[in-house]
Order: structure tokens, then C-alpha cells, then sequence
């Protein structure tokens, strides 16, 4: 989409709004599953993030400048990846919990040292701990009740682990789940080269804001100057960019009449997840598929020049 404000006959001015999405390189991640969907915990949104254009001129300063936006996304493929494990456990003393949950971790992160993880790149963080309780019966006076009494307490600890890549994030995951954590609570996403992405989806934005007011200026008589100059990056990590949604038609299913007044229990179906790229409107379609999980810079910028042809301010 363009935007250009170009002056027509009579004084009125025309508003066409441009936007360039540019990827220059996509970098492999190397092979293995978008873990962070489906089997393995996260489950996306069916809400994509907002991408916006900057807001229109007001009328008066319309006709004062012309604007001319570029934009410009950049894929950048991580190059650290945290995982996040809740170890949870259960017995009659916190004590008893707390042991239990320092041999997991210790145990974990022994096997994951095979396969180069090294104990700086481990940490146990401790989350909770809550009394457990059960019901009893009892007497009161002379009726019957059932009351509560603890029972045991409960603790969580979160194992956090630092990876290079999805290969080893695989790994790790094995690993896990062989040493009986399975609950799988966050991936995080960095790369070292975010900040000088930020900086060449800017440069990007801008040289495409130019060339596109380069080439609609030629038909003016008198080339604008710039004036002003707006600029908005964002940064949209793999989380998300998922999508999940329902594929079940199972409570359109006709029960049968001899069954209708029973309690009906449906099957579980989980909810279908998938990786897509970053919705944005596009120029030029050069992003390709997404296969893996990448980081998505994106760049707005809005170059005002000044209008030549604006009409006379009123004295």
C-alpha cells in the first residue's frame, strides 16, 4: 500500500499510502520441530499482533507536507533459546518436596552436560510451596461431617536451561521428559544480532520511503524538501506468531435417542497449533514460509516533505 499526499485541481489533496516488506536473508535455524507449538506445551493465539500505520495528517497540515512511507522487515534466526521446566512434587514435609526436586535438577542437568549444555546455562528457580489438604470424616457433636486436615505440602521449582539452537532445544526436551519433567512452561527467543537487524530494517524503510517519493516526485515541477521524518521498529518474537484453532465437529454429533437423558462426557481434542509469518502489508512478497522459529524485525518510516504546491495561507 502507498501513501503520497499530491496536490489536484482546486486545492485538494490526494493520499496514497506505501509500504515495502523486505527481507533481505533468511537464516536457517537448522533442522527439527516448531517445538514451541504442538506436542510440546505452547499453544499460540488466534490474535495476531497489531501492525499499524502511523496515524493520518489532520486536514491542515495535509496540505502543508506530502508523506511518503517505507517498511521493511528483517527474519533473524536465534541464536539462544531458554527452555523452562516446572518440576512439581508432592510429599508429606517440604523437606521431603525440596529433596525430591534438588535430585531432579541435579540428575537433569548431569545428563545434559553430554550434550555440551554446561552448568552455567542451568538454573533452578524456586517458585512455591503450599500446604496440601484432604477431606476426613469426623464428628461434631453428634452428626457427622467431613473436615479438612493437611495432608502434605506441594512445591515448584522452575529448571531453566540455555541452548544454542533447536537441535539441542530437542535434546534437551528428551533429556527432560527421561528424568520425569514434563511440564513444559516457556521458550524464550534472543539473537546478538537484534540491535544491528533494527538498524538495517530502518536503513531499509527509509531507502524504500526515497525511492518511491523519487519516483511520484517526478512529475512535480518544484522537488519538495524534507521536513520531518517519523520511524517506529518492532520487534515480533516466534510466541507470537502461532496460531491455534479447534478442527472438532464433536458437538454437532447426534446422540442417540435411547442416550439423551444420560450425562454426555466428549472425547479431548486438542487444539491444532501452527507457525506462520509475521501479517503485514506487503509490496513485495519475498519472505518465505515459515518453516522455523525466527525473530521478525519490522521498520515504519514516514519522510514529510514539504508541499510546493500547498495553497496560499490567508493573511
Amino acid at each position: 500500500m502507498k501513501r503520497f499526499l499530491l496536490p489536484l485541481a482546486g486545492g485538494c489533496i490526494c493520499l496514497i499510502t506505501a509500504h515495502l516488506i523486505y527481507s533481505p536473508l533468511v537464516f536457517s535455524q537448522g533442522a527439527g520441530s516448531a517445538y514451541s507449538g504442538n506436542p510440546y506445551g505452547y499453544q499460540g493465539s488466534n490474535a495476531r499482533p497489531a501492525i499499524s500505520s502511523l496515524p493520518l495528517l489532520d486536514r491542515s497540515t495535509a496540505k502543508e507536507v506530502i508523506s511518503v512511507e517505507g517498511a521493511a522487515e528483517i527474519k533473524v534466526a536465534p541464536d539462544k533459546i531458554r527452555l523452562v521446566f516446572g518440576v512439581i512434587s508432592e510429599s508429606e514435609t517440604a523437606k521431603e518436596c525440596s529433596a525430591r526436586i534438588k535430585s531432579v535438577c541435579h540428575s537433569t542437568a548431569t545428563d545434559m552436560s553430554g550434550i555440551g549444555i554446561a552448568s552455567t546455562d542451568v538454573n533452578q528457580d524456586f517458585i512455591s510451596v503450599t500446604p496440601v489438604f484432604d477431606w476426613q470424616e469426623t464428628e461434631l457433636g453428634n452428626e457427622k461431617a467431613i473436615k479438612q486436615f493437611q495432608t502434605g505440602y506441594q512445591m515448584q521449582s522452575n529448571f531453566h536451561v540455555l541452548c544454542q539452537d533447536e537441535d539441542q532445544a530437542m535434546q534437551i526436551i528428551d533429556i527432560a521428559f527421561a528424568n520425569g519433567i514434563s511440564d513444559i512452561i516457556a521458550f524464550d527467543y534472543w539473537s546478538s544480532k537484534l540491535d544491528q537487524a533494527k538498524i538495517e530494517a530502518r536503513k531499509l524503510a527509509l531507502n524504500s520511503a526515497k525511492a518511491k517519493a523519487a519516483s511520484m516526485f517526478e512529475s512535480l515541477e518544484i522537488q519538495p524538501r524534507v521536513v520531518n521524518v517519523q520511524e517506529k521498529t518492532t520487534v515480533h518474537k516466534p510466541a507470537g506468531l502461532y496460531r491455534t484453532f479447534s478442527n472438532s465437529n464433536s458437538t454437532s454429533v447426534t446422540v442417540p435417542r435411547q442416550w439423551r437423558d444420560r450425562m454426555q462426557v466428549y472425547a479431548p481434542r486438542p487444539k491444532l497449533t501452527y507457525l506462520e509469518n509475521l501479517e503485514a502489508e506487503k509490496d513485495i512478497h519475498t519472505i518465505k514460509p515459515a518453516m522455523r522459529p525466527e525473530i521478525s524485525v519490522l521498520s515504519r518510516v514516514t519522510t514529510y516533505y514539504e508541499n510546493a504546491h500547498r495553497p496560499p495561507k490567508p493573511n
